[in-house]
């Protein structure tokens, strides 16, 4: 089970079997936020990790 926290503070736990998850490196910018907002778009779990923040 994933617990996840949302901006708002709210927290919703989701069984794992139910959830797509990607994690995507250097998303700052370029082909890595492109593959960001793309996958966070067909409804996965999306963790982005940059260097530098946009």
């Amino acid at each position: 089970m994933f617990r996840t926290t949302y901006g708002d503070g709210s927290v919703k736990n989701i069984m794992a079997s139910n959830v797509n998850v990607a994690v995507v490196i250097g998303s700052s910018s370029g082909i890595g936020l492109a593959t960001v907002l793309e996958i966070a778009t067909k409804g996965f779990f999306t963790y982005a990790t940059a260097r530098n923040p946009a």
